[in-house]
Order: C-alpha cells, then structure tokens, then sequence
C-alpha cells in the first residue's frame, strides 16, 4: 500500500510541475498584443511571394520605400526582379530616384554587355552621379542597377528588364552655374508638385507599354507619402479630430493615388516595415512598438499580408504626421510586408570610387550652389572622404528596442 502511495504522490507531484510548466510557457507579453499574434500565427506567406501574388490582381504594385537609405530593403526588391515570374510577367520598374532627365542614359546601361566588373561599374557611376541633383549620395540604388544589368545580359531581349526613372528634371552643368540659373531654372521646371510630375512621367511610359508590351505590368519604387493610395491632407489635428490652430492646411497629392486614379481597381500599394516618420518624437517604431513586438514574440521577420480584415489595418496612419481619425493602413495601403526587424537594417551611403579627380569640381558646384540655395556648407577638401561607402544604423535604435521591448516584457493580463 504504501508503495502504491507513494507512485501516486509522484504522479501527482510530476502532473502538477506539467501543469506549472505550461503556466510559464504562456507568453509573458502585453494582452493588447494578443488579436496581433493571433492574426500573424495564420500568415504563412513570405513577403517576396506576397507582392508576386498581387500582380494575379494589379497591373500596377507599388511599394512604399523605408529609409531612402536603408539597404536590406533592396535585398527583398532583389528577390522579386530576379524571380522566373517577374521577368516574364513584369520586367518593368519605375522608380521615384533618380531623375526623368537621366531615364534613357540608365536604360542604355541595362541593355548594354560589359566585358569585365571595372568596366561595368565605371560606366555606371557616371550616370549615379548625375542621378538626381545636386547629388544622390545613398548606395542601394546604385547596387540594383548593377544587378539588374549583370541580370539583363543573360536574358533575351524581350526579356531583359527595364528601369524608368520618374522624378523631376534636373538642370545641365554648362547651364546652370550660379544660385540665380538655378532659381531660374526652378521657377521654369519645377513649379508643379512633384507628386504629379512622377505620375505623369510613370503613365506616359506604362500606358505606352501595356499597348505595345506583352509584359504589361510594373513594379513602382516610392517612398513615404508618395506610395499612399489616397490624397492626404496636410492639415494638423487634434485627438478629437478638429483643426489645430496655425497648421498649414490643403491637400497632399501622392503619386500612388494619382496611379490609381488613372488605373481604377488596378493598382496595388504595399507599405514595408519602418518607422513613423515626422513626429514631434522624431522616428519611432510604428503603434510606439506595438507592431514589431507582434512579429517578434512569433520570431516572423518575413511575411506578407492584406491589411483588409486584419488589426494592423485598423490601426490609425502613425506615419503622417498629419493624420486624420479616418486615415487607417488599410484605406491608404493594400497590405504589408515585413522583412527583416530593425537591428537588421542597414543604411548604407556613398561609393567608394563616387568622387574622383575628374568628377570633383562639377559635383563641388552643385554643391556649392545648393547650398547657397538652401543653406548649409561643403568643403571641397573633404568631398572624397565624405562621400566614401559607409554603412550604419538608426541614430535611435536603443530606443526603438526599449519601445518594442515594452510590450513584451509586460506580465499577462496587467494592463497595456
């Protein structure tokens, strides 16, 4: 009897520290995060298959840039050019760098064999240079066109993928020397929102291809508000949702919108991870961390999904500063991908052979110029140095992981 006592004290005793096991295997983060995991323990789909699918629906998908300078951003737009069903279907990218006055130069470097990397590399960097102006310092575009040619010279040519690149024009060097040739130009050239002129330039172009292409979809490379399915208004507000005093006040035309417009039902957006940007803050992480902290307690750092019918969607637009209670993800983008947290991002500026001998004192008066203009100050001694590859981090980024650590480290059921 008393041997039988004793398994069954051990058996209890083994159920019960089961039992306290499972306890502690519950996660620990803030129950506000819960309608988050459980929506994102369903999504399989990673983020490169995600924006492939939306072609099956779009003529048109546009993703909206983190950080102009962020690098690993272009490692996913990598794996969607380079995919067997991008070459064939699409082939085609309009992108917001670079400017519309340097589009044919990039397209003859695409199409173009090279014999060897240094020769590849210098033809390049003559047309970077002079991608926008004064200067485009930020390095990943620089790296995609690259690929893209060393791509395009195994492929046949109606095959071989097109860069179209859509942003305002930019003056020559021989024609604008001083501040007030540029102000001239200015006033000529670039009176018109910029928005507007990108759209103009991407549907002369698309609506030529989808009559004459058999590929007739593209993929469009914006940042920020430029990728937003709506017109915004830039009018501040309040918590409450009424105009705060001394705001400027009007409507924001973004580019994406103007696409969709032009293209009904056709176009698809797709916001990729960052952060908010023009805060009183600063850069933050998005829903002050509550989103990555979502992704990370699941430990998903590539996937893709609708915004529609999901929590993320229902969430209030906290990356424009200016937003309206109406304003969600969800009537601004179609959906997301999330690729990669933040201590995986890299930005990434400058080339090492960006400046040289030759190109120095063009570039020096742009600068120069530019800075009369705007303000600010460029020494031409430090001009090669400066512009070197160099690679980092967010300024902020401890403080984005307190942010989202908030949410995790939070006990069960003690409140968000």
């Amino acid at each position: 009897m008393k041997e039988i006592r004793m398994k069954s004290i051990n058996t209890i005793i083994i159920f019960a520290l089961f039992l306290v096991s499972l306890v502690s295997c519950k996660p620990k983060y803030n129950p506000a995060l819960e309608e988050y995991t459980e929506f994102l323990k369903e999504k399989q789909t990673t983020a490169k298959d995600y924006v492939l699918e939306q072609w099956k629906q779009h003529d048109v998908v546009v993703l909206c840039e983190r950080d102009h300078a962020e690098l690993t951003q272009y490692d996913l737009i990598n794996e969607i050019t380079s995919s067997d069903y991008f070459i064939k279907n699409v082939g085609c990218i309009f992108t917001e760098v670079g400017s519309f006055t340097v589009r044919n130069r990039v397209l003859v470097f695409l199409h173009t064999t090279y014999k060897n990397e240094n020769l590849r590399e210098a033809a390049l960097i003559k047309i970077y240079r002079e991608l926008s102006w004064p200067i485009w310092e930020k390095s990943n575009t620089y790296f995609m066109l690259l690929r893209l040619n060393k791509i395009n010279q195994n492929l046949k040519p109606e095959d071989k993928i097109q860069v179209y690149t859509s942003d305002e024009p930019i003056p020559s060097n021989d024609k604008v020397k001083s501040k007030e040739d540029y102000l001239a130009f200015e006033k000529k050239y670039l009176s018109r929102d910029r928005d507007s002129v990108m759209a103009e330039n991407i549907i002369a172009e698309f609506d030529s291809i989808q009559l004459h292409s058999t590929r007739k979809k593209c993929l469009v490379i914006m940042n920020y508000r430029h990728a937003f399915l709506k017109n915004v208004s830039r009018e501040k507000v309040s918590d409450d949702g009424t105009p705060l005093y001394g705001q400027i006040k009007g409507t924001v035309p973004c580019t994406a919108a103007l696409l969709a417009k032009h293209y009904p039902n056709k176009v698809a957006s797709i916001y990729i991870n960052a952060m908010t940007v023009g805060t009183p803050e600063g850069q933050q992480p998005i829903q002050n961390g509550k989103w990555d902290a979502s992704f990370k307690v699941l430990g998903k750092e590539n996937v893709g999904f609708n915004f529609n019918n999901s929590p993320f969607g229902a969430d209030s637009l906290d990356i424009w500063g200016f937003s309206k209670p109406e304003y969600t993800y969800a009537n601004i983008f179609t959906g997301m991908v999330y690729y990669l947290p933040f201590e995986k991002h890299i930005r990434a500026h400058g080339l090492d052979n960006f400046i040289d001998d030759e190109s120095i004192d063009e570039i020096y008066q742009r600068l120069k110029i530019y800075t009369e203009v705007y303000g600010g100050e460029i020494e031409k001694q430090d001009m090669k140095e400066m512009f070197k590859y160099k690679e980092g981090t967010y300024y902020n980024l401890e403080q984005c992981r307190e942010s989202i650590n908030r949410w995790i480290k939070t006990k069960p059921h003690s409140g968000s």
